[in-house]
């Protein structure tokens, strides 16, 4: 079976195009050299496991689809989120698992690292390591008489632990496992690793093939000094071990024991003279020189400068990817808004699906080459390059490249801060900035912090999402490395869970209260409020920056105080409804927040020769064609408040507004702040269950004065729309008017808007709006230009349930879905809260009458 093994398994790796580790073309800076050599072991193995002639586990496939997903995202979390492998150590007769430390440069025990091959690390000075190379890759040399296998994967120990790549068994059957090498490595990438020693220091080594706790192999690897005859002996042969009975959840282990003293150190190479220093640098950034005399407006001037002003004209183009998120739009608006306002000039900016101009600021990953030359040094120049960047002149275009939004942001504002100063502002036709700064490790429990996933519930709140990348955003500035944002809905082996309603989090009765906790490989964040889950985070974030290595049991609690500026972007919590209180005079809501727009407001109305027409047509109904008072005919907004189960109550801490058919057509709910709250500017977020199953036109809104922000609209169906109107001096649909995308969000593929909760909101300042999704943008307006003056204005937000008039609703109404049973229509909005948030700024107003 051996041979027919090896030769499949040879033939399929022959088809993979690889790049053990990721090497890439840009030089990284090397550690600086270390005073002490730590004895170290570095071995070539090629471990292959098999069920079967066609069902095998290879290692070398998995670490190296691992470290080069690792490497492209900025990521530390590919080998233990998605393969089966591991690396422990021995602690008296049980193994002890070790964390990644690190991904990167390879490096020996004297701290020299290679210049391509990136690897696992599992100690701080990275002596302890895995990683996947191919000999038409990578430079491994063996010692004299051994032979690299040419694939396969370098482990390499140092220290008194016997130490162990290990594989969970899968699924349980009978393994076999091919005969193979165990080679002893001279050098990498012409970085010696010094394991022979031939100065008189006796060096051996052990290695071992147990599953579970049997030992199926073992043999020594030793210099000439070890050896009692001599001779050095630095390949072993271990023979095919065939039909292991194995059950899931066995573990396989192929363990390295290093017994020997410290390297001499002219026993290992120093690292390579054209590596530079970690600290942070600027390449060739010089301005250049712009002569005595002014330089020529139209064309860049003969000494390298080039004007971002043309005839008094903005010379560049803004270009982005056209997939680009709402996040970075952003930035490039606000980009776009400050170069507009310092050139006094109109600045455009386009997707790169426009054709191709001259002069472009190419921004993110364009299709354009100029982004992709850059880019691709940018992800190749170390793994841990999420908060690095590059601003450089190529050619006549200006890129900036970045990986996260975080790194774009500094970029962004670095070209700004230097090149966009007046009107009189040149960039350099040699621009060439490049930001890698020093970084380092925080360890959670012994593991490194971005080995872990931070996980949120299923659909989370603004303030849980922004309190996770806040603690993202940090990660990515102190180590480099981009940690990951996921749901409950998944697992995995390292997890910062953020509550309320976590996996595992069973909430606290205190809305503004906290505890953390770090217990193994879990740090919880569990609280009373989506508020206090973000104040914890904050905390958490100011230990972070005293101390970056927490123990396991690190335990903090505290609580938010109310209305304090201490949230995410300093943000404070101004005012909320949460719907607990028991009211006086038999309220069903509080009176102190919310009235009744329709206890002084009818509506929606149709004409009656619309409802004549729907009839002639045989579209929908009942139609009410009685009782019409000057051609007009109500359908809706016809409530009865404060009978409780009619229009809108209280029901488990939720406000429950409800629109059902009644003898005059549909009864509907409307409450308003306008005669409680006026407000301008902030975060409004509303956690709610919306009335979309039936046909109700159900909405989150806001409006008081010639202004009106619709957060949601569903227009009868299981669906929305974010939009805004202008309604003085006239009328203007910004949607419409292509002012602003026109985004219609649907419920997730087997899912409805209607059967669980979801967090609805919007962030409003002077210069946009941007509309949320269960704590994600999903739509971005550009309010800064005058035309949207009414946004400047104080606003009354709006929770209504209903049903529209054919025209509003586009002919979606019950009829629709319920036909002859229209008289069963019943349609329920559920509110859980609904919280203002914000800053403490003089153009931020929260009027409270």
């Amino acid at each position: 079976m051996n041979k027919r093994i090896i030769s499949m398994l040879l033939c399929a790796v022959m088809l993979i195009t690889v790049f053990a580790g990721c090497g890439g073309q840009g030089d990284t800076p090397g550690s600086a050299e270390k005073d002490i050599n730590k004895a170290q072991l570095v071995v070539a193995v090629n471990p292959i496991f098999a069920y079967s002639e066609e069902d095998y586990v290879i290692a070398f496939n998995d670490i190296k689809n691992a470290i080069q997903s690792d490497s492209e995202a900025a990521t530390l979390t590919s080998m233990h989120n998605s393969t089966s492998w591991n690396w422990v150590y021995r602690e008296g007769e049980n193994w002890k698992q070790r964390g990644i430390y690190n991904l990167a440069r390879w490096s020996n025990g004297r701290g020299a690292a290679c210049k391509t091959l990136n690897a696992y690390s599992f100690d701080d000075d990275g002596t302890i390591s895995l990683l996947g190379y191919t000999t038409g890759v990578a430079d491994v040399v063996p010692y004299e008489g051994g032979t690299i296998p040419s694939y396969g994967v370098l482990l390499s120990a140092s220290g008194n632990e016997e130490e162990a790549l290990c594989y969970t068994v899968s699924k349980s059957g009978n393994i076999t496992i091919p005969s193979g090498t165990v080679t002893a490595v001279e050098s990498i990438d012409g970085v010696k690793t010094g394991f022979l020693a031939e100065d008189g220091t006796e060096r051996s080594a052990v290695v071992r093939i147990i599953i579970n706790s049997r030992e199926y192999w073992s043999g020594e690897l030793m210099n000439s000094t070890a050896a009692e005859d001599g001779l050095a002996v630095t390949e072993l042969t271990y023979p095919e071990i065939s039909n292991i009975p194995v059950s899931e959840g066995d573990i396989i282990f192929i363990s390295v024991e290093l017994n020997a003293q410290l390297n001499k150190t002219d026993d290992v190479s120093k690292p390579d003279d054209t590596f530079e220093s970690d600290d942070y640098y600027n390449l060739n950034s010089s301005t250049g020189s712009s002569g005595s005399s002014a330089p020529d407006d139209t064309k860049p001037a003969e000494s390298g400068e080039i004007t971002l002003l043309a005839d008094f004209e903005s010379r560049f183009r803004i270009i982005y990817p056209r997939e680009t998120g709402a996040e970075t739009l952003k930035i490039i608006s606000a980009m776009r808004l400050n170069m507009e306002e310092i050139l006094d000039a109109e600045q455009i900016s386009r997707n790169d699906g426009y054709d191709e101009t001259e002069y472009e600021i190419l921004i993110g990953k364009t299709n354009r080459s100029e982004s992709t030359q850059v880019y691709n040094e940018l992800i190749n120049a170390r793994p841990n390059h999420a908060a690095d960047y590059i601003v450089r002149m190529v050619g006549t275009k200006i890129v900036i490249a970045a990986t996260t939004d975080y790194a774009l942001q500094l970029a962004v504002d670095y070209f700004m801060d230097n090149y966009c100063k007046n009107d009189k502002s040149t960039v350099p036709s040699n621009l060439n900035y490049v930001v890698r700064e020093n970084k380092s490790a925080i360890m959670l429990g012994g593991n490194n912090i971005a080995s872990f996933t931070i996980r949120t519930e299923k659909y989370p709140s603004y303030m849980v999402v922004t309190a996770a990348k806040d603690l993202q955003e940090y990660i990515m500035k102190q180590t480099g490395y981009n940690m990951e944002i996921g749901k409950d809905t998944a697992s995995s082996k390292y997890e910062i869970l953020i509550g309320p309603n976590t996996r595992g989090l069973t909430g606290l009765s205190d809305i503004y209260g906290y505890e953390i906790t770090l217990d193994g490989n879990t740090l919880k964040f569990n609280v009373g409020s989506t508020t206090a889950a973000n104040e914890a985070v904050q905390v958490f974030l100011n230990d972070l920056k005293s101390n970056g290595n927490f123990k396991d049991g690190y335990k903090k609690s505290g609580k938010y105080s109310e209305s304090a500026y201490s949230l995410s972007g300093g943000y404070g919590l101004i005012w909320y409804d949460d719907f607990t209180g028991d009211f006086k005079n038999g309220d069903l809501v509080d009176k102190t927040k919310w009235s009744s727009m329709s206890d002084t407001t009818n509506g929606p109305w149709y004409k009656l020769s619309e409802v004549q027409d729907k009839i002639d047509r045989g579209i929908g109904g009942p139609w009410i064609t009685e009782g019409v008072d000057e051609g007009y005919v109500m359908e809706g907004m016809q409530t009865r408040p404060g009978i409780e189960g009619e229009n809108y109550f209280l029901r488990d801490d939720c406000l429950v507004e409800v629109t059902k058919k009644s003898d005059t057509g549909y009864d509907a709910v409307r409450l308003y702040t306008g005669s409680t709250m006026n407000y301008r500017y902030g975060m409004t977020e509303a956690r709610m269950i919306m009335a979309t199953n039936n046909g109700a036109c159900s909405a989150l809104w806001a409006s008081l004065s010639g202004n009106e922000i619709d957060v949601y609209e569903n227009f009868g169906k299981d669906s929305f729309v974010a939009n805004i109107h202008t309604w003085l001096p006239e009328h203007i649909d910004h949607n419409a008017s292509g002012d602003m995308d026109h985004i219609v969000v649907e419920p997730a593929e087997g899912e409805h808007f209607y059967d669980t909760f979801h967090y609805i909101g919007y962030e409003w300042t002077d210069s946009y709006m941007a509309f949320y999704l269960d704590g994600e943008i999903f739509c971005f307006v550009d309010i800064s230009d005058e035309k949207f003056v009414q946004f400047r204005k104080l606003i009354a937000l709006k929770l209504a349930n209903g049903v529209g008039t054919g025209t509003y609703s586009l002919d979606y109404n019950p009829g629709d879905y319920l036909g002859d049973n229209v008289d069963d229509f019943y349609e329920e909005q559920i509110i859980d809260f609904v919280r203002i948030y914000q800053k403490n700024d003089k153009k931020s107003v929260m009027r409270i009458k």
